[in-house]
């Protein structure tokens, strides 16, 4: 069957990275492409543009291609489900804040449960999952919500609190007592590290902290990292704070946690996270038996849903 080979070129509008993600050769994968353009007196991909693109009749012909892929892959699961097993390929997008601490605890409970489901994760971000979500190349996404975002859903899993990560000299660690989320426009907007741009995380932090940071107070050093791992690690070598997610916490020694950490006060903010997937998503057999699983796998410090005195940030 050719379809899934034209599907994976029109996706990575690149044959060598389409034949890798079809596991066969390139060579193979356009002679089979070739074939069907052949049969049907068409060229469906404009081999001359780099990257690769459909023709005008390209695109129709692999809009259809898609349809009747998705067809085909419904009648299997409608088989698989009427015999009582959740099975066939689900692919879903996890946001690098999540993924490190989240897909370990889950992971081999959910392979063990459903043996027959072929499962597949890829590290995104928030608007690569939208954009994944909304072009049929992922069945789900899990990240931070509230999205507010159309032909969407939301089903969340739990809330986890921000800490204050912060060098060990800090003036953050002088105070005794736990912070109100407006005590950190008293700090120094400099000292504070953030992830990069696209990271939902980023736009959270700037909200509670009310500054764009990034410059640190080292003069001509400045740094936007792409992990929280990369800011811990320059905090402690250098100065200055961020914030983190419980979940990443939970990964710190006590030493770590008593030295270079503070909690806050009510109202205490914290992240939703969920399992998002398109409104007219057909394997909802699969969401919820992941979302059952992560419930089940996560620890107590991260509840099901936002506890009194808490205050969800949202992503915008």
């Amino acid at each position: 069957m050719e379809l899934p080979y034209i599907v994976a070129v029109d996706r990575y509008r690149h044959f060598g990275k389409a034949a890798k993600f079809c596991n066969i050769s390139q060579p193979s994968l356009s002679i089979q492409i070739q074939k069907v353009e052949e049969e049907l007196d068409t060229v469906l991909f404009d081999r001359n543009k780099k990257p690769v693109i459909p023709t005008n009749a390209g695109i129709g012909f692999i809009e259809q291609a898609k349809s009747v892929l998705r067809e085909h892959e419904k009648l299997l699961n409608f088989v698989h489900t009427q015999t009582g097993i959740i099975g066939g390929s689900f692919s879903i997008g996890m946001i690098p804040t999540v993924l490190p601490y989240l897909l370990p605890l889950f992971v081999k409970d959910f392979l063990s449960t459903y043996p027959s489901v072929d499962f597949s994760v890829e590290e995104m971000k928030t608007v690569e999952i939208i954009e994944a979500l909304k072009a049929d190349h992922i069945d789900a996404g899990i990240l931070a919500t509230p999205l507010k975002e159309e032909g969407i859903r939301e089903l969340p899993l739990y809330c986890e609190d921000f800490l204050v990560y912060h060098n060990r000299d800090h003036t953050i660690g002088l105070k005794a007592e736990a912070l109100l989320a407006s005590d950190l426009e008293t700090f120094h907007s400099q000292d504070l590290w953030l992830l990069k741009d696209g990271h939902c995380l980023r736009n959270q932090v700037t909200q509670l902290c009310s500054s764009q940071g990034g410059q640190t107070n080292l003069g001509h050093f400045s740094f936007e990292g792409g992990s929280l791992e990369t800011l811990r690690m320059l905090i402690k070598a250098t100065s200055g704070y961020t914030l983190i997610p419980r979940s990443f916490s939970l990964s710190l020694s006590k030493k770590e946690l008593k030295e270079c950490t503070k909690e806050f006060t009510p109202p205490i903010p914290v992240r939703e996270i969920s399992i998002v997937y398109a409104r007219d998503q057909w394997k909802k057999e699969h969401v919820k038996a992941l979302a059952n699983t992560i419930k089940k796998s996560i620890p107590k410090a991260l509840p099901h849903t936002e506890s009194e005195g808490s205050e969800i940030i949202g992503i915008d």
